[in-house]
């Protein structure tokens, strides 16, 4: 298939689901175009492109027509309920209280449950709730964007809320063996930062290393979106790209193939371990693909890779398409990477390898190709977004290869534990040092709206 046909599919299908998602054409408008198809293949077959587009316009508006939007739960809003539940999530801890999604046993259905941040529970979990179900709203940020906070969480199939429920334990389970073993690998060192590094370093590196989003507080939280730097905190794609990066570094005396295996085994055990979220098997997919496709194939191979497990993300969720902001970053980031970084690097080949040159044509590039979004999305952008992440990145590989340093050496005595528990401190100081320097500024954040 050409590269023209390819696209061009690729793109109409999108089209199909923002028709479909938005209700722009009626299932009568649908008809007429399937008609007008019908023209199309009588008259010959030199009309494949249009007909191509025409089929894959209308599979992308047909997808979205079986998505399911009902709730069973929704007529209980606003009334006191009880509820059994399951916990099919990892909890998302935050400074003070703690997300949920659970399922409710009978209907199937999920919630989004809010809870103190020191009730213990974990993924698997049975519970009794009795609290009052809610709609989610949308709501404004401080320049007075909207987010569609309704259809964000409805990609998830979550309809409903439940704020601070009293909650009973019922069942404890053990999920898979795998998963418990991995999360009590997680849970390992959590515990070890937290008792080797102080506060806010210990927290800083659990959510650099594995994506916990634990009490960093909203002030330093909101330096680092200041800074442009909050993406290094919650596992996006680059903590993830490092990750993905230093395994294939280090299997890299392996053939291509066995390489490529244990590469994507090892990324799923610790894409499982950090909880699984729908983030990050984003992340891992498009990162491994485009460091795949980049080491094995050329530029135009590797873009088609990209479109095609887009498409096929959006194939099994078309709502991602519009309403998860982390799709659209990612995706955006990857093509920047793949696209603009090998030029980057081209203009700044006076730079040593060593300090960093592929990490620093990487920042820019995956900086120019999200900035647009990101002003689209928040009305403001970071005026010192680059220079932080500059200044930050090239550390950051180097600080997560020292946080799995200090949880490997942490039951050793002491004098052998001291010298990477050290590095790790004054590296954590560096990154907090610089954000809040930079984010001390008024003019670090320019408002666009």
């Amino acid at each position: 298939m050409s590269n023209s046909v390819f696209f061009g599919a690729i793109v109409a299908f999108v089209f199909g689901i923002i028709f479909g998602i938005k209700e722009l054409i009626s299932f009568g408008g649908i008809l007429i175009l399937l008609l007008i198809l019908g023209v199309i293949f009588l008259v010959g077959f030199r009309k494949m492109l249009i007909a191509v587009l025409c089929i894959s316009f209308v599979f992308g508006f047909l997808r979205v027509s079986v998505v399911n939007k009902d709730s069973v739960l929704e007529k209980f809003v606003g009334k006191k309920v009880e509820l059994e539940v399951l916990i099919i999530e990892e909890p998302d801890v935050r400074e003070k209280f703690q997300h949920v999604v659970v399922e409710e046993i009978n209907s199937k259905e999920n919630i989004r449950i809010t809870l103190s941040r020191f009730k213990d529970i974990k993924y698997g979990d049975t519970l009794k709730l009795r609290g009052k179900l809610e709609l989610p709203e949308n709501f404004e940020n401080e320049n007075g964007i909207t987010f569609d906070y309704v259809n964000y969480l409805g990609k998830s199939e979550i309809y409903t809320t439940m704020f601070f429920p009293e909650m009973e334990m019922l069942e404890s389970v053990q999920a898979s063996k795998t998963k418990h073993y991995l999360f009590e690998i997680k849970e390992f060192a959590v515990k070890e930062f937290n008792e080797n590094l102080p506060s806010p370093h210990a927290e800083l590196i659990s959510g650099i290393l594995l994506g916990t989003k634990q009490a960093l507080g909203e002030d330093l939280l909101s330096d680092f979106r200041r800074t442009g730097l909050i993406h290094i905190v919650v596992l996006s794609g680059f903590n993830v790209s490092i990750i993905v990066l230093m395994v294939m570094t280090a299997l890299s005396s392996l053939p291509r193939i066995p390489k490529m295996i244990v590469g994507i085994l090892i990324m799923t055990f610790f894409i499982i371990m950090v909880g699984a979220g729908a983030t990050v098997i984003r992340a891992g997919i498009m990162t491994f693909l485009a460091l795949f496709a980049k080491a094995f194939y050329h530029k135009t191979d590797l873009n088609r890779s990209l479109f095609f497990a887009g498409f096929l993300m959006i194939l099994i969720n078309p709502l991602i398409l519009l309403y998860d902001p982390s799709f659209q970053l990612s995706f955006l980031a990857t093509i920047g990477l793949v696209n603009f970084s090998p030029y980057i690097e081209r203009k700044i080949v006076k730079i040593p390898g060593w300090c960093g040159r592929e990490i620093i044509s990487a920042t820019v590039a995956t900086q120019i190709a999200v900035t647009p979004l990101l002003i689209f999305m928040t009305g403001e952008v970071s005026v010192v977004s680059t220079l932080v992440n500059l200044l930050v990145l090239p550390i950051i590989p180097f600080v997560m290869l020292v946080g799995l340093i200090v949880v490997v050496f942490s039951k050793l005595p002491f004098v052998l534990s001291f010298i990477p528990t050290s590095v790790l401190f004054w590296s954590l100081e560096y990154v907090l040092h610089v954000v809040k320097y930079f984010s001390q500024f008024d003019w670090a954040v320019l408002k666009l709206i």
